[in-house]
C-alpha cells in the first residue's frame, strides 16, 4: 500500500535467485502477533509435519495424537517429560501431550484406549474438555490437524488443515481467503462489533482502516492453513511496503517466497460518505496491480497477487470487477481475486437463497 509506483518487469524470477532474496527475509517471530490459541495450532500442525518428514516410513499411522495446550498437565496425574518434542524424533501418535504454545517440549500420557473416541472420553474424564486441543490424525490419505479452540467438548467447532508437504499455490492462499472471507467478513454480522470493516454497513460507509482489518483478517486465515509458512505483514523495500508476504521453508531446506500479497477495498462511499466513482475505484486497482507486480519482482517471489474486498452496492462478479484491469493484470503476470462485502444479512441470505 506504499506511494512508490516504480517501473515493473514481466514476471517473478526463479531458481537460485529466488531462493537466495527469500532466505534473506525468512526466520522465527513472524506469528507473534497471531493469538495463542492459533500459534498452538500452527506449531502443533509444524511438529506434525516435521515428525512425518523424518520419520514418514516408520511412524505410527494408525492412531491420533491429542495435543492440549496446558503445559503443567492435569494434577494427580502420572506424565512423562518430553524436552526435545518438537525435534520431531519423539513418537506422537497413541498418545495424548500436554504442551504450551510452542509445543517444543511437553509431557506425555497413555490413554487406557487408542480409540479416537475413547482419547476423546479421558481428555473430557479428566476434566479437560474445555481446553483448547489439536488433534493430529495421520490414519487418512492426507493427514490433517484440527484445532478446537473451545476443546473436545465442542467436537463440532473445529478448523482443518492438511499436513501435505509441498510447495504453497496461488490457489491454496486464494482458497484461504475465500473461508476467511465466507467465515468472518461477508455479512456485517460475520464482522467483531467494533472492529468491522463497515463505518455504517446500511449506508454503504465503509471505515478509513477497513484495508488494515482486511489485512488482519488475511493473515491470520493464511498463518493457520498455510502453517508452514510465515506471513510476514509490511515488509518494507525500495518499491514501497507490500501487506504481506508468504515465506516458505521447503523440505530440503530451500526457502522460497510464493507471493506478495497487495490489499485493496473497493468502496461505495468511505467513512465520512463521500462517494467513490467507478472510475477511482479502477484507479485504485491498477495502482494494487502495479504494487503487487513491484513487490514480487523485487522480492524474487513466484507470484504477484492483487486481493480486493468490494464494499459496493451490488455484487457485480468478480469477472465484470476486474474487466478493465485484467488486460493490465495480465500484461505483467499479476494474479487477481476479489470477495464481496454484503451491507446486511437479508441481502447475502437473499443472494444465496433466491429472493
Amino acid at each position: 500500500m506504499a506511494d512508490n509506483e516504480p517501473e515493473t518487469g514481466l514476471g517473478p524470477w526463479t531458481g537460485a535467485d529466488l531462493r537466495g532474496t527469500a532466505a534473506q527475509f525468512a526466520g522465527d517471530g513472524a506469528d507473534d502477533d497471531i493469538d495463542p490459541i492459533h500459534r498452538f495450532g500452527r506449531n502443533v500442525a509444524r511438529l506434525a509435519l516435521r515428525r512425518m518428514r523424518q520419520h514418514l516410513g516408520n511412524m505410527r499411522r494408525d492412531a491420533i495424537a491429542v495435543f492440549l495446550f496446558h503445559p503443567s498437565g492435569p494434577p494427580g496425574t502420572e506424565t512423562v517429560r518430553q524436552p526435545m518434542l518438537g525435534d520431531g524424533g519423539v513418537e506422537i501418535c497413541g498418545k495424548i501431550w500436554f504442551v504450551s504454545m510452542t509445543a517444543q517440549s511437553g509431557r506425555e500420557l497413555a490413554p487406557p484406549s487408542e480409540d479416537a473416541g475413547s482419547m476423546f472420553d479421558h481428555v473430557e474424564s479428566l476434566g479437560l474438555g474445555g481446553i483448547p486441543a489439536a488433534v493430529f490424525n495421520p490414519t487418512v490419505a492426507i493427514p490433517t490437524v484440527r484445532v478446537y479452540p473451545e476443546g473436545l467438548s465442542a467436537e463440532t467447532e473445529f478448523d482443518t488443515v492438511e499436513v501435505a508437504d509441498r510447495e504453497m499455490t496461488l490457489d491454496d492462499i486464494k482458497r484461504a481467503i475465500d473461508e476467511m472471507h465466507e467465515e468472518h467478513l461477508c455479512t456485517p454480522d460475520a464482522q467483531i462489533s467494533g472492529n468491522s470493516m463497515w463505518s455504517d454497513a446500511q449506508k454503504l460507509h465503509a471505515n478509513s482502516n477497513a484495508e488494515a482489518i482486511a489485512q488482519t483478517h488475511v493473515k491470520l486465515a493464511l498463518s493457520l492453513r498455510l502453517f508452514n509458512c510465515d506471513v510476514r505483514p509490511e515488509q518494507p523495500m525500495k518499491a514501497g511496503r507490500v501487506d504481506l508476504e508468504v515465506v516458505q521453508r521447503l523440505a530440503d531446506g530451500a526457502t522460497i517466497i510464493p507471493a506478495e500479497i497487495e490489499i485493496k477495498v473497493l468502496r461505495e462511499r468511505n467513512r465520512r460518505g463521500k462517494k467513490w466513482s467507478d472510475a477511482f475505484n479502477e484507479k485504485w486497482m491498477r495502482r494494487g496491480v502495479r504494487q503487487a507486480a513491484a513487490y514480487r519482482d523485487v522480492r524474487k517471489a513466484k507470484a504477484g497477487l492483487l486481493c480486493c474486498f468490494d464494499m459496493r452496492d451490488g455484487d457485480r462478479g468478480e469477472v465484470a470487477t476486474f474487466s478493465s484491469v485484467k488486460p493490465y493484470a495480465d500484461s505483467i503476470s499479476v494474479a487477481l481475486h476479489r470477495n464481496f462485502l454484503y451491507n446486511d444479512a437479508e441481502a447475502w441470505r437473499q443472494a444465496r437463497y433466491g429472493a
